[in-house]
């Protein structure tokens, strides 16, 4: 089992502190060799409970990534969060099922060819609703299934569009790969129970810690006390200052 590190480095305390206090958030870029280039106003948010962004996300997805291929974990893919409003802006303008170009095309590139995908462990779908809820979906091409994970608790109505984009954009991506073509049909699908969420901005981080829990075999956590989210929240910005995924194994 392994969690997150409980931050005693005493310097990166007082760095986590004095960005908080930081009331400006500061729009310097945190160097780094990550996919994802993070801003300290992206962790100046966190901090202060206000949002936790795309930037932030993908930013940790790749520290997530790293992660696993270090540790032999596997291979893992974090799709870029536009993905969904791609395949919703094709949705509307009446693009049929399987043909959206761009989110497919998207998909496919993050897949990365057939070599690839046998080797992938587990594809996350970082996914936000109107800019006001994150959830997560986690693929698993090489087993055929789908979980999908919401801290506020799955709402059907939500949940039934974003399982439909994320099947048939594995077909539409993968159609011109011949016999390594993922056939979706029949894929189980399940979705968390509880709802872990305790107020309106927290979702952003539950998504990092399913991340990274679902890519390290770890159980989910489905019940959160404030002083657990409060330090999930250190644990993620600590992260992302250091370009380290701080977990360790107990």
């Amino acid at each position: 089992m392994a969690d997150p590190k409980r931050i005693k480095d005493k310097a990166l305390h007082d760095q986590l502190r004095d960005l908080k206090k930081d009331m400006t958030g500061s729009t310097e870029p945190l160097l780094s060799a990550r996919t994802h280039q993070i801003y300290t106003s992206d962790i100046w948010r966190m901090l202060n409970n206000r949002w936790t962004g795309d930037s932030a996300i993908l930013a940790y997805g790749d520290l997530v990534t790293k992660f696993c291929k270090e540790k032999g974990q596997g291979r893992i893919v974090v799709v870029e969060t536009q993905f969904y409003s791609l395949w919703k802006q094709g949705k509307d303008s009446g693009e049929p099922d399987g043909n959206m170009p761009k989110a497919c095309k998207h998909l496919g590139d993050s897949l990365g060819g057939t070599d690839n995908l046998r080797q992938t462990k587990c594809v996350f779908f970082p996914i936000n609703f109107s800019n006001a809820h994150w959830v997560l979906v986690a693929a698993f091409p090489n087993e055929g299934r789908l979980h999908y994970l919401d801290s506020m608790g799955a709402k059907k109505d939500e949940m039934a569009p974003v399982i439909h984009a994320v099947l048939h954009g594995f077909m539409g991506a993968t159609m011109g790969w011949g016999e390594d073509r993922l056939d979706t049909h029949g894929w189980q699908v399940r979705e968390t129970d509880g709802k872990a969420q305790r107020t309106g901005w927290e979702c952003g981080l539950l998504v990092c810690d399913a991340m990274a829990r679902v890519a390290l075999d770890l159980q989910l956590a489905t019940a959160w006390s404030r002083g657990e989210l409060e330090a999930l929240k250190l644990h993620v910005a600590a992260s992302l200052l250091k370009d380290e995924l701080l977990y360790e194994s107990e």
